[in-house]
């Protein structure tokens, strides 16, 4: 889908895909998002959003591919100054939030979405949770 340089305001995007739990996943979620995207009129938006959607996929394929294999599911929703994304997978375990040492090549990831979301959290979803965050413009 090749949308250009065109930005709708007001736009409206609802997508849902499943990738399966393997490291290359977090670049098809990336790759399935950024055109779906790039119809929104705040540009950086959408780049915010990208980033922080990998750091979750990411953190899914990581820590909840040991308790299974199953897929990970991904929900987008965006609006003109807001897009909400969901990620779940098969690991019921909460991930925490903790301060990124500084040398460490992991442990970054929910620190950025902490600092670039809105809003974000982690909710039951049987038989492993949801890990779900907010952009607004």
């Amino acid at each position: 889908m090749d949308m250009g340089d065109r930005r709708w305001p007001g736009a409206s995007v609802r997508a849902e895909f499943r990738v399966p739990s393997r490291p290359e996943s977090v670049a098809a979620a990336r790759h399935f998002a950024e055109p779906l995207l790039s119809v929104l009129e705040h540009v950086g938006l959408a780049e915010i959003v990208v980033l922080l959607l990998s750091e979750v996929v990411t953190n899914a394929v990581v820590h909840a591919r040991p308790s299974g294999d199953g897929d990970i599911w991904v929900g987008l929703e965006a609006t003109g100054g807001q897009v909400r994304v969901e990620v779940h997978d098969q690991d019921h375990r909460v991930p925490q939030l903790r301060p990124a040492l500084p040398g460490r090549e992991s442990g970054r990831g929910l620190s950025l979405v902490n600092g670039l979301a809105s809003a974000w959290g982690v909710r039951a979803e049987p038989p492993g949770k949801a890990v779900w965050f907010e952009v607004r413009a």
